[in-house]
């Protein structure tokens, strides 16, 4: 038995539920399912790529899908070694297109080879969905507290936008079932119908329950166009319509009841500006990030900055009016893969991208894949989160993708002969050669001429089923390897990163208990060219530099330092110890140089007024030490 089709669903029914660690950081997170996504990738092609039809490759939405990944890790590359080659942490990001890629063609593989897989993957995904509502609902009751560290399920509580955006994806895959129980015409199917039910009223309420306004608007969405188009049949057209109503009115109600209605807000609220507003409103900050994010854009509308940039480069465009703006919370993302998208990868990424997901609601439409659901609340969740960092979301999109594309026709598909009609056609040649053999060997001679021409044309009769057939019939032994080997790379890299990750935590823990001698051999082990070097947890020059510093060695610590701030150019954290260290030289213009950096990604800020107004003055230049102190925005000694 090939144990290929139980390790995809098993991927699928146990990835969400798999965590690094109990109290793991949600990057963490990602990274330890990167890599349990790419090990079970790579498991499942070694048992079945000798079954994977070649024809799955040539399907038009899989050419999409790789129009727009291709283009994307060239740019990024493009970007990586022009401008940026200290680091790959954007690997991470390929790694995740690479497997996307690898999840459509076994969904379309496994799907099309046995019909009776899809009603059970729609079980398995929908009672995810109904075990995460469930577990969600007696947390708000109170039955379950703290549970995060405890079990594993749990950790999708932590964060209500992730938890809602989860049961919107796995609420096409219940009303799936509940298809398929609908059709079932068994004597105990009223069960089954009646479990469905249950199952999809848990994930609503669940829903209801995340408080999460983009996961409430793409329930609608879905509800709405389930009906309207699954149920009664109504056409397209009608059913756009309808649903451009209704998004509509859902857009006035949302700008009512949203930040952007300055009447929402009493007086006092009214009294502030809007940079008081981002410190205690989410809305407000996403709104801004989003405008920072397009002057981002517009700097670099073409490459972009690069996979997993965005946090890097978003405080060189001021982090003003942000809440990371006193280095307590630092963004990760802007909150909307569309801009994010522009912003890494360039506008032509983001039509392609765009491009596919047009092409997958077209197809899904054509041949009313109630699955096409998933791909509309993927867009929907898309502008106010980030469904596309998170790795079950991008699991369960990619089986949705290759559920919609099993019925996608091939690229440059051409009016041809089918299977049967090649069939007939070779028959008629076989028969011609019967009718022309020769009754005697006398007649062999007058017959020669008629022979030559029969064959002529028999041997043209022949030539049209071998131009039409295909040229593999699965996967070419040398594009299989191939792949294993890039799934490989994948594999490695994955461990690679989530190990170097958690060692990240413990040289933070050793500088946290003042540990400074166990920092430096442990960070010497860390591979820092591929682990993230996010601002939560800062990179492994920043720990290597501040266990030297608390070692006495200053110069081998500013060392480090250095080599951080070429990773992470606008960390306030790196260019202030840069600058105290260069004041401590008595390097001043050093000093004023770094606290001149950090001033211009934190206008507000009084301490590097304050700095730069001490320095001035350490150099003996008082009249740039006045200025200085009259632009403070806050009282400066």
């Amino acid at each position: 038995m090939n144990p290929s089709k139980w390790l995809w669903l098993s991927s699928l029914a146990l990835l969400p539920f798999l965590f690094a660690k109990n109290g793991q950081t949600q990057i963490d997170s990602v990274l330890f399912r990167s890599m349990i996504w790419s090990a079970t990738n790579f498991l499942i092609l070694v048992f079945s790529f000798k079954d994977i039809p070649f024809s799955i490759f040539q399907k038009r939405g899989v050419f999409a899908f790789l129009g727009y990944a291709g283009i994307g890790i060239l740019g990024y590359l493009l970007v990586h070694f022009l401008y940026a080659p200290f680091q790959l942490e954007g690997v991470s990001e390929i790694i995740r297109l690479i497997n996307c890629f690898f999840s459509i063609i076994f969904s379309i593989h496994f799907i099309k080879k046995e019909e009776k897989i899809l009603p059970l993957l729609a079980k398995i995904i929908s009672i995810q969905a109904v075990i995460l509502a469930g577990l969600g609902i007696l947390q708000v009751m109170g039955v379950i507290e703290n549970c995060a560290n405890q079990l594993a399920p749990c950790g999708f509580l932590v964060n209500r936008n992730l938890f809602g955006s989860y049961l919107v994806l796995g609420l096409p895959f219940a009303l799936l079932s509940f298809q398929y129980s609908i059709k079932n015409k068994e004597k105990n199917n009223f069960i089954n119908v009646l479990f469905n039910l249950v199952g999809i009223i848990t994930i609503l309420v669940g829903i209801y329950l995340s408080q999460t306004r983009s996961a409430y608007f793409a329930t609608a969405f879905v509800g709405v166009f389930y009906i309207l188009y699954f149920l009664l049949n109504l056409r397209f057209l009608y059913v756009a319509l309808v649903v451009l109503v209704l998004g509509s009115v859902g857009g006035f109600v949302f700008y009512k009841n949203s930040i952007l209605n300055i009447e929402n807000f009493d007086q006092n609220s009214k009294d502030k500006n809007w940079r008081d507003l981002t410190q205690t409103d989410s809305q407000a900050e996403r709104l801004l990030m989003w405008e920072k994010t397009l002057s981002m854009i517009k700097e670099n509308p073409i490459l972009g900055v690069g996979f997993q940039n965005w946090k890097y480069q978003i405080p060189k465009y001021s982090l003003e009016g942000l809440r990371s703006e006193k280095n307590e919370v630092n963004v990760q993302r802007p909150h909307n893969d569309y801009i994010w998208i522009a912003a890494e990868s360039g506008l032509i990424t983001l039509f392609l991208y765009l491009f596919l997901m047009g092409y997958l609601i077209y197809v899904g439409i054509k041949h009313k894949s109630i699955l096409v659901l998933v791909v509309f609340a993927f867009l929907m969740d898309s502008v106010f989160s980030f469904p596309k960092e998170r790795i079950v979301h991008t699991l369960i999109l990619a089986t949705s993708i290759g559920v919609i594309l099993k019925d996608d026709k091939k690229l440059f598909s051409k009016k041809s002969f089918s299977e049967e009609d090649i069939k007939k056609e070779i028959d008629k040649v076989e028969e011609t050669k019967i009718e022309e053999k020769p009754i005697s060997k006398n007649k062999k001679k007058t017959k020669s001429k008629k022979k030559k021409t029969g064959s002529k044309s028999v041997q043209k009769q022949t030539e049209k089923p071998k131009v039409i057939l295909p040229t593999f019939k699965t996967i070419p032994n040398y594009l299989a390897y191939l792949s294993l080997f890039v799934l490989g790379i994948c594999v490695y890299i994955s461990f690679v990163q989530n190990r170097d990750k958690t060692k990240t935590l413990e040289l933070l823990s050793y500088n946290q208990s003042g540990n400074f001698n166990a920092v430096l051999p442990l960070a010497e082990k860390i591979n820092d060219y591929f682990v993230p070097s996010d601002y939560f947890i800062n990179s492994v020059f920043m720990h290597k530099g501040y266990a030297q510093l608390n070692l006495k060695n200053t110069k081998v610590a500013k060392e480090n330092y250095l080599k951080g701030l070429q990773q992470m150019p606008y960390s306030i954290a790196l260019l202030k110890q840069i600058a105290v260290l260069y004041q401590n030289e008595k390097k001043y213009d050093s000093a004023i140089f770094y606290y001149d950096r950090m001033q211009k990604i934190i206008p507000h800020l009084p301490e590097t007024y304050q700095q730069i107004y001490n320095n001035n003055l350490l150099k003996g230049d008082t009249l740039a030490a006045k200025k200085m102190i009259e632009k403070c925005p806050a009282p400066c000694k």
